[in-house]
């Protein structure tokens, strides 16, 4: 790249990066797993969620992976294959016990599918009927009405063509007596049914037993600190915890969850000399305080700041230091515009940085990342920081995220009593209670195996090579897809469970925010007085972004306050009690 902000024909010379990331205690480090272990219990808990993870992440070997905030991926796909296996190997079990009663005794499978199609549709019978009642105590829209009235009809078409069937097979059963020896379709008998009932029983209990026992393994230290175990999870693994941040689409910060609008700004700093004291009868004019060359350059700011952020850190005192703080280089870069910075991807520089730092209006735009992961991992606040010098001005922009816990399914594995040996008896119980909807889900075998055969040929990295309109940025988040939305958290919780997310799990969002931003601020006010810039503008931005910061949480009143520049409040005092 030129100095001009143009990309030239050279490349960036390969280096070793000198990225180093903030010291953890071991028991930071047993907490950050928090959130790895329940995205590990999800891969169990949602086939939705599992298959998403899988064909995004780990089939799409044509884009890159977005970063890995909080947690890490590696033992997720794991877990993930391990989970489709069990699914796979009940499908599979399904549908071959289904072509043995098919074959070998017709009238016992008819008598099956009846049986397990009105139970089915009597459960589906049972939700629609509660929305009936909803609607006359909500006091719902017509159009609901109409809704719940077509399912109610639909479902009863279903269940008497379960009942026809059943009532077919069982009708053909006690002609036969209880022989099953008979021309096709005419076999079957009690036996047979009762065979293949035992049958489905056992794989549909083999399956939630073996899944419960992996989902107890995830409080074992080795079960969620797994490896690599394939040559696209290495490639993975080496990507989720690069430097760049490569994207597709118009948000460049994939992977840090939502953005706080109220702690995300920016402005233009002008760069004028700080005036004399002595020369107070004669002030200089503005283009005589502007400096020719700019005082300092780009990444020297940064590196002050990346300083000054680091202390707090690696402070001893827990009353100083601050938690779970990481900082460092971030570099996004739209997934379409990579070609010109292919070596750099594959060995990112300290060099390389500084020239993206010098160059701010190509493609390639450095952030200096300040994160906060907090909860185990489950709350992750993270301030990137831009700067860049153009114009004779120091442009700042500083952008807010913070990504949520996960949603309280997956950590239900934390509860009392969700895992043990009790916890398999339960799983069991649940899932036969529930046969014909798991029986239902055979349905997905043909994703299933897609998965399968794709999985087989994502060993091949495909975002290394250049292709005609290519575009490889990452567009799916594992840790956003897992996280709980807003309407997820604003609901009220039921009186007998958990909130999603607690209070203090919002609060520390902000406080981190604010520790953050205050810091910066303060730093770069220190660093540019040391290099004789005028910061009396520079103090009014930061006070007036400072104060209008308040957030209001939920409820609590904001009654007698003031926020802003000469803002004043108002008070009318309550009328007297008559």
């Amino acid at each position: 790249m030129d100095g001009n902000g143009g990309n030239t024909n050279g490349r960036v010379p390969r280096q070793r990066s000198t990225r180093a990331s903030s010291r953890r205690t071991d028991e930071e480090i047993r907490d950050y797993r928090a959130a790895t272990r329940h995205l590990c219990a999800g891969m169990y808990l949602d086939a939705d969620f599992r298959r998403r993870v899988l064909h995004e992440v780990h089939n799409d070997n044509r884009r890159r992976v977005a970063p890995s905030f909080g947690f890490r991926l590696t033992p997720v796909l794991v877990h993930g294959w391990r989970a489709w296996r069990i699914d796979l190997c009940l499908h599979l079990a399904i549908c071959a016990l289904a072509l043995v009663v098919l074959w070998w005794a017709p009238l016992s499978g008819a008598v099956l599918i009846g049986t397990l199609g009105a139970w089915r549709t009597t459960q589906a019978l049972y939700g629609v009927t509660r929305q009936l009642y909803a609607y006359f105590v909500q006091r719902k829209t017509e159009h609901e009405l109409r809704q719940v009235q077509y399912r109610f009809k639909a479902l009863g078409l279903v269940m008497a063509g379960c009942l026809a069937i059943g009532g077919l097979g069982l009708l053909g059963l006690s002609l036969r007596g209880s022989s099953g020896v008979g021309e096709w379709p005419l076999r079957g008998g009690p036996l047979d049914t009762a065979l293949f009932s035992a049958a489905l029983v056992a794989a549909v209990s083999a399956a939630a037993a073996r899944r419960q026992r992996a989902l107890n393994q995830l409080h074992d230290e080795e079960a969620v600190n797994q490896q690599p175990s394939s040559t696209r999870q290495r490639i993975i693994a080496w990507q989720e915890s690069h430097t760049f941040t490569v994207y597709s689409g118009f948000d460049p910060f994939i992977g840090s969850g939502q953005r706080i609008h109220r702690r995300s700004w920016s402005f233009a700093q002008p760069l004028l000399e700080a005036e004399d004291p002595t020369t107070v009868f004669h002030p200089a004019t503005l283009k005589e305080r502007e400096f020719s060359v700019p005082p300092f350059r780009t990444h020297e700011l940064v590196a002050h700041l990346h300083e000054r952020l680091r202390a707090l850190a690696d402070e001893a005192d827990p009353e100083i230091r601050l938690p779970g703080l990481d900082v460092g280089d971030r570099i996004m870069l739209n997934g379409a515009y990579v070609d010109d910075y292919r070596e750099v991807l594959e060995r990112p520089t300290t060099e390389a940085t500084r020239q993206i730092m010098a160059n701010p209006s190509d493609a390639a735009r450095h952030h200096l990342a300040c994160q906060v992961d907090s909860w185990g991992g489950e709350v992750v606040t993270t301030v990137f920081v831009h700067t860049s010098l153009q114009g004779k001005t120091l442009y700042i922009e500083f952008s807010t995220y913070a990504l949520t816990p996960t949603k309280s399914t997956y950590q239900s594995i934390d509860v009392i009593g969700a895992t043990g040996p009790g916890a398999i008896r339960r799983a069991v119980g649940r899932d036969l209670a529930q046969l014909p909807k798991v029986l239902g889900h055979v349905c997905q075998l043909g994703n299933e195996l897609g998965l399968g055969v794709r999985a087989r040929r994502a060993g091949v990295d495909r975002t290394t090579k250049s292709r005609r309109g290519s575009d490889i940025g990452a567009r799916f988040s594992t840790r956003e897809d897992a996280s709980q939305q807003p309407h997820e958290r604003d609901a009220p919780a039921p009186a007998n469970a958990d909130a999603d997310t607690n209070f203090f799990q919002l609060a520390d969002i902000h406080k981190h925010a604010q520790v953050i931003e205050r810091r910066l601020l303060s730093s770069m006010i220190h660093f540019l007085k040391s290099k004789r810039v005028d910061t009396s503008e520079f103090r009014q931005r930061a006070t007036a972004i400072l104060n209008n910061g308040v957030i209001n949480h939920g409820d609590m009143s904001m009654t007698g306050t003031a926020v802003g520049q000469n803002a004043i409040v108002t008070t009318t005092p309550a009328p007297a009690a008559g």
